[in-house]
């Protein structure tokens, strides 16, 4: 199964940030994309990092299917966007709090975070018959997309805790920067 990843969206057309608001309304989402339920592979690069041609501005690999309800990608995303900025230390519920902190995370605030104008997205959707089939699904394509990222980057993206393990299944990954992409090739 081919995972292709569209080209990369610019974070000051995925979001409207303002600081000044509330921890779950600071970043208001600008792509209609990303609050519709969604099940699939994300990627956040920092072009400050490296060129978007490259698996080194890749700072995240994810995944968005829900656990007892499907997310968004915005679900997914808000996350990450507060953990860059600072806005985190859980415990996070839906009325309210922020999201946990990471070693990883909190290193790349520190050493690397200079603001959301070099921050890009993309994502691959995944289909599936029915929402346990995508999580299966997604967890899988998720494994692959880490390995394959290792096998080409030698390392996890900088904000990525977790090692890929195994590569899973036939999936065929192919990212942003490269030919095989949407919109590439």
């Amino acid at each position: 199964m081919l995972v292709s990843f569209n080209n990369w969206l610019p974070f000051d057309r995925a979001y409207h940030y303002d600081p000044e608001l509330r921890r779950n309304s600071m970043f208001r989402p600008l792509a209609g994309d990303l609050g519709t339920p969604w099940a699939g592979l994300y990627v956040i690069a920092d072009a400050r990092l490296g060129e978007l041609s490259e698996p080194a501005s890749a700072i995240y690999l994810g995944r968005s299917v829900g656990t007892k309800s499907p997310s968004t990608l915005h679900d997914r995303l808000w996350k990450h966007c507060c953990k860059a900025a600072g806005h985190c230390g859980g415990p996070f519920t839906l009325l309210g709090g922020e999201p946990r902190d990471t070693r990883n995370w909190a290193r790349y605030r520190r050493e690397c975070f200079k603001g959301f104008d070099s921050w890009h997205f993309s994502w691959a959707s995944l289909v599936a018959e029915d929402f346990d089939s995508a999580k299966r699904l997604v967890k899988a394509a998720e494994r692959a997309a880490l390995h394959e990222y290792e096998r080409q980057a030698g390392t996890l993206p900088v904000c990525n805790d977790e090692r890929s393990g195994r590569g899973a299944g036939a999936f065929q990954i192919a990212f942003p920067w490269q030919e095989e992409s949407l919109g590439r090739g």
